[in-house]
């Protein structure tokens, strides 16, 4: 049961190698991903929090002893320390979930063999990771009891969430309590009862005192995420609502809360020939689109996504790019830009057509569905959707403005990007372009007449083919855009001579 659901079955060769940091810092945000055990066992499952003290945690499970059991390690700004192996037991162990309490205890709940089948169990650190308290069962059921989620709410009650098929298929219970023997007294209570199998669920409280608890069904026909919130501490729950709906499976969520209020879901999916981690997010009204964390030749599952005290979200899951499974990270940043917007020609007749190209870049460390908007003035011109992850290579958006029935005049040219949910850097979200000018055919120094200073400005540009004037060909007196400055181009300038806008 201490097991991953086919993904080393499913493993693909990498074709390309993975950064690897030696040192993951945590004020200076990476894009890249930073591999954080190399030991030739697997390593998955990891589960992340941060202490009062500042350190990173970072526990998973590994085989690495000869069984399942669990090891951690922690960062505290500088280095990371040794791994350090947090269980004994010659069972079974695996699926951590961490975190601290208000009174600065450290919890790690996981799952265990020891019993003979699969149950709940715990143990606690007061000293910040220098003594733990023994490993005690949270669970005692004869069935199977897995998956663990642990979060302490507001109110001081610990509550878990776990996987058991005491019912006689797999649905998520939960239980709460004040203190350890309160929490493990309590009675199991039944998040769903859904016949088909419900896994994998994780657990967060918001700042508005909700509890949100997301999981994995395959009730659909396939694998897919599902949430409830509790608005009364338990006493109530939303009907359990789809978060994702794709054809293919989407798998073990992770759920948390940013300290802008937004709610993050991060989970594995293989909707790409090879399992990799998404996310999306909400603002408490609406779920942004389904985006790329990690988008390798590779396996990326089990992810556990966490926001620091300096605001960074971070990110680690199991990665597979050297054919056994070990632990990364990355810091998710969400940061669209647009690089710069370039015209087709920067004086037109009313009528003609002119190409806008906007260069847009996904300057963050995930991908992003975004909106791309050209406006003449303030006015849109027109929206574009897209979708891309970090290449560093701007995606030219092209937008074609039709100038019939526009004023002579001067139009600026802009465009926007939409801002993603979770983007803090909005600075570069926005690019001024030109000045396009609709004006009388052969104005073409663009002071709303066409005079003696327009002919000086074709002479000056003249360019039939060699020889060429003085200051080089220049689109603007290229007159009817045939590439050449020339005789035609002074016909045009001739039929409209002395017109003016105030005509």
């Amino acid at each position: 049961m201490i097991h991953h659901m086919s993904h080393k079955v499913t493993s693909i060769l990498l074709t390309a190698s993975i950064l690897s940091i030696s040192i993951w810092m945590m004020i200076r945000p990476l894009s890249g991903d930073t591999r954080l055990t190399t030991h030739g066992s697997d390593d998955w499952f990891p589960s992340i929090t941060q202490t009062s003290d500042g350190k990173i945690w970072v526990v998973w499970q590994s085989p690495r002893t000869g069984n399942a059991s669990l090891i951690h390690k922690t960062y505290n700004g500088t280095s990371w320390s040794p791994e350090t192996p947090l269980t004994n037991d010659t069972s079974q162990n695996g699926h951590p979930s961490i975190m601290q309490t208000s009174d600065e205890r450290i919890w790690v709940v996981w799952t265990s063999s020891r019993t003979g089948n699969y149950d709940l169990f715990y143990k606690i650190s007061s000293d910040g990771g220098s003594s733990w308290s023994p490993e005690a069962p949270l669970t005692t059921d004869p069935n199977d009891d897995e998956y663990p989620s642990i979060v302490q709410a507001v109110d001081g009650n610990i509550w878990v969430v776990w996987t058991s098929n005491r019912t006689g298929n797999d649905d998520i219970f939960y239980k709460k309590g004040l203190t350890e023997t309160e929490l493990t007294d309590a009675e199991a209570t039944p998040l769903t009862t859904d016949p088909n199998g419900d896994m994998y669920p994780s657990i967060v409280q918001a700042v508005d005192g909700n509890i949100w608890v997301v999981w994995t069904s395959d009730q659909t026909g396939n694998d897919d995420l599902f949430y409830k919130i509790s608005f009364g501490g338990g006493s109530s729950w939303s009907p359990e609502a789809p978060l994702t709906t794709h054809p293919d499976s989407d798998s073990h969520p992770s759920v948390m809360q940013a300290s802008d209020g937004n709610i993050w879901v991060a989970w594995e999916s293989d909707r790409n020939a090879q399992w990799d981690i998404y996310f999306k997010v909400s603002d408490g009204l609406s779920w942004s689109p389904e985006n790329y964390v990690t988008w390798h030749m590779a396996n990326d599952v089990t992810p556990s996504i966490f926001q620091a005290e300096n605001g960074t979200i971070l990110l680690v899951w199991a990665s597979d790019p050297e054919s056994n499974f070990d632990i990364y990270s990355k810091f998710v940043i969400p940061d669209m830009a647009i690089k710069k917007v370039t015209i087709s020609s920067t004086v037109v007749s009313p009528g003609e057509s002119v190409d806008i190209h906007v260069y847009v870049q996904n300057a963050g460390t995930v991908g992003a569905t975004f909106q791309v908007t050209a406006y003449y003035n303030e006015t849109s011109i027109g929206t574009q959707n897209k979708t891309s992850f970090p290449s560093g290579i701007p995606l030219p958006v092209t937008f074609t403005w039709d100038t019939t029935g526009f004023s002579y005049g001067y139009y600026n040219i802009s465009a926007t990007v939409s801002t993603s949910l979770g983007e803090t850097n909005l600075t570069n979200n926005s690019f001024t372009g030109d000045i396009v000018t609709v004006t009388i055919p052969g104005d073409v120094n663009c002071d709303g007449w066409v005079d003696i200073y327009d002919a000086a400005f074709i002479s000056s540009h003249w360019y039939p083919g060699p020889p060429i004037g003085p200051l080089g060909y220049d689109p603007n007196a290229d007159i009817n855009n045939d590439g050449n400055v020339d005789i035609v181009d002074v016909t045009l300038l001739a039929a409209n001579w002395e017109k003016s806008w105030w005509e």
